[in-house]
């Protein structure tokens, strides 16, 4: 008999997430629900294998577009203080 709800750690283990944080983060944005009538945190497989579904037929399932999210800002930071920095040299040669 397959389980009905996981733990958080199973989760982060499932997704292969290297910390149980990720699956807090993705509760808080809304992305995963928790199940509010147990005092430790599960999930519900059936929302989890949604989730799943999705990343195989949507590139940009919940889960996809935050990790993209995250990599375009920490792009965007990356050429800013290359722009930062390219500003001052082109001063200190005028």
């Amino acid at each position: 008999m397959e389980q009905t709800l996981l733990s958080r750690n199973t989760l982060a283990e499932r997704w292969d997430f290297e910390s149980p944080q990720s699956i807090i983060n993705y509760e808080n944005e809304g992305v995963l629900t928790r199940n509010p009538n147990i005092k430790a945190p599960r999930y519900y497989i059936e929302e989890v294998l949604k989730i799943e579904a999705l990343k195989e037929i949507n590139p940009l399932s919940p889960l996809e577009r935050r990790k993209l999210e995250k990599r375009i800002d920490d792009l965007e930071k990356e050429l800013n203080l290359y722009k930062e920095r390219f500003n001052s040299i082109k001063m200190l040669l005028i």
